[in-house]
């Protein structure tokens, strides 16, 4: 499968699941599979994150990523950089095991 049918994969995942539990989850989502049209990992801050998923509380996006850890969409990679301070998180969309089965 090549990166483009990838892509609409996972969007057609997203927009199909009613499973999500809020809009923040699904402009999450989009945002980071958007980015991920040059990359399979998208490595962002949070602020940054905020910005294209349209969140203006830091609050919501670390409840809503953790949501989306727990269900399987989203896998989060903590980065550290060479001095030792946290770096920007690495994102990566995936499509649950569960969704797969309703193609």
């Amino acid at each position: 499968m090549n990166k483009l049918d990838t892509m609409k994969d996972k969007f057609h995942s997203i927009a199909e699941d009613q499973t999500l539990p809020s809009g923040y989850s699904k402009a999450i989502l989009y945002a980071l599979a958007s980015l991920e049209m040059y990359d399979y990992k998208v490595a962002l801050s949070q602020t940054d994150l905020m910005e294209y998923a349209g969140i203006g509380s830091r609050n919501t996006l670390i409840k809503t990523v953790k949501q989306l850890e727990s269900l399987g969409w989203l896998k989060v990679t903590k980065t550290k950089t060479s001095c030792g301070h946290y770096g920007n998180n690495v994102y990566e969309v995936l499509i649950p095991l569960e969704n797969d089965d309703n193609k």
